[in-house]
């Protein structure tokens, strides 16, 4: 858990006070920012709503299953798995599912964790009308071409955007710590501005360009 992710989830949890029904913007893709929406869920009292995704890396983490947690499942998501006969993924959720109207009826109550390629289902279900939402990434995001789409549906349903960045990348010490612990050895940084600063983070850093190949 990052020192981040730890800060971040006070705000966020500020943030979700307001308004009748919170929609928090985030990639499922980080865990830690995952754990910071479901414990800032916790603490204003509502229920975090997850897709079978973000579901998906909350179990293979072996993480408890917070109390009164659920899964949507998006459409395309229910879509792909009647293509794949992936059956086996909604009956290891069985149990915890939410469907649309128990989400409309229970809208107030919590607190869901979307991406934006899920707003207009969100939409059409009318649970976006005058409804609070947070977007948990970069800021920065919100400036680009891509995120005009989603932009566009929030305006159109009067939603208050606020905006609570719950980091999904390790702090420098965290970073330390792993390295300690593994005692790899080469470390590349990768995703980040300035890989060269890398080394005198962690000492024995091998930093490559993007695009450079190399042999691993």
């Amino acid at each position: 858990m990052s020192e981040l992710t730890r800060l971040s989830a006070a705000d966020l949890a500020a943030a979700l006070k307001a308004g009748d029904v919170t929609s928090v913007q985030a990639t499922q893709a980080h865990l830690d920012r995952i754990d910071t929406v479901v414990r800032a869920s916790e603490r204003v009292g509502r229920a975090p709503v997850l897709d079978l995704y973000g579901a998906t890396m909350w179990s293979a983490a072996r993480r408890t299953w917070p109390c009164g947690a659920r899964i949507r499942l998006a459409g395309w998501q229910r879509r792909r798995i009647i293509e794949n006969r992936a059956f086996e993924r909604t009956r290891a959720v069985r149990s915890r599912r939410i469907f649309d109207d128990e989400l409309v009826r229970r809208a107030s109550e919590l607190v869901i964790l979307a991406r934006t390629s899920s707003l207009e289902e969100l939409e059409d279900m009318g649970v976006l009308l005058g409804a609070d939402a947070v977007w948990s990434m970069w800021s920065g995001y919100l400036t680009s071409a891509s995120s005009a789409p989603a932009l566009r549906i929030l305006r159109r349903n009067g939603v208050s955007l606020h905006t609570a960045h719950a980091s999904g990348h390790a702090c420098p010490r965290d970073l330390r710590r792993l390295v300690a612990a593994l005692r790899p050895g080469r470390v590349v940084p990768v995703h980040t501005e300035s890989p060269h600063a890398m080394g005198e983070l962690l000492g024995a850093a091998e930093p490559h360009m993007d695009g450079e190949w190399w042999v691993a």
